[in-house]
């Protein structure tokens, strides 16, 4: 269910829109032409300030999800695509990274080596956002955040991995030393 300021804006602006309309097709009269342009100058301003509330609190919420590892849909990832570029820049990179991580965990061959490519990745990225922090290099709190969306991703990825039934068949104890892996 839409929220209620959402159903009040999108009706007040679907007036608005009409109320345009008519004025161009000369169908308004002079008092209430007077009365729309009032409402121009002062209303539409509270509006659209209503919606860049809705925006951030909308983007807020994604980015949250994004924080926790989840998936985002088609439509999330268009709406930061239009209204958050630097939000849409860290999607981005998240689904590249989970993408990443799907592809590797068909390689696998036993479960040690997949749980060690899992720590082995996830560390990595530690390490990374570790040097930035260590080097000092002005406001880097948004490539750390990118980091911890990547790591949020891939952990995502390799719990629903460790649930599957592709995990229970991987083989449970190292290869001899005689064979190799495909890693």
């Amino acid at each position: 269910m839409m929220p209620l300021i959402s159903n009040i804006t999108a009706y007040s602006k679907m007036q608005f829109n009409e109320f345009k309309f008519r004025k161009r097709m000369g169908l308004i009269s002079k008092e209430a032409n007077n009365i729309f342009n009032n409402l121009e100058n002062n209303d539409i301003k509270v509006i659209n300030e209503g919606n860049e509330k809705i925006k951030k609190h909308k983007i807020q919420g994604i980015m949250n999800r994004l924080r926790s590892g989840k998936e985002l849909s088609f439509g999330e990832i268009e709406f930061l695509r239009k209204n958050s570029p630097n939000s849409y820049a860290k999607a981005v990179k998240a689904m590249r990274e989970r993408k990443s991580y799907i592809r590797e965990t068909k390689t696998y061959i036993t479960r040690k080596e997949a749980d060690n490519a899992y720590i082995i990745r996830t560390n990595g990225h530690m390490a990374r956002a570790w040097s930035m922090v260590s080097c000092g290099k002005g406001d880097i709190s948004e490539e750390v955040d990118t980091i911890k969306i990547e790591v949020a991703a891939v952990r995502d990825e390799y719990i629903k991995f460790k649930g599957s039934k592709k995990y229970k068949k991987l083989k449970d104890k190292e290869l001899k030393k005689g064979k190799k892996s495909r890693n």
